[in-house]
């Protein structure tokens, strides 16, 4: 399983990581939606892990932009 944690919080990614790893998966990080929207032209995720509140394009408008593509049918 590869995961994506959308997340502008330096502390609370590494919580993520660390605990996405122990548990044995892969997974990226993006600082703002648009970062992630970025990531997932590049990399197939099964769960986004996104925060609300972030800079650039926060998690509601990224969110958004996710269901308007054919991939958010295959995310959790």
């Amino acid at each position: 399983m590869n995961i994506l944690v959308v997340e502008d919080d330096l502390e609370i990614q590494e919580i993520y990581g660390l605990k996405i790893e122990a548990c044995g998966y892969k997974y990226h990080w993006a600082q703002n939606g648009q970062e992630g929207l970025a990531l997932l032209e590049k990399f197939e995720f099964s769960l986004i892990i996104a925060d609300v509140k972030m800079p650039v394009m926060d998690g509601m408008t990224f969110l958004k932009a996710l269901r308007k593509t054919n991939r958010s049918k295959e995310i959790l």
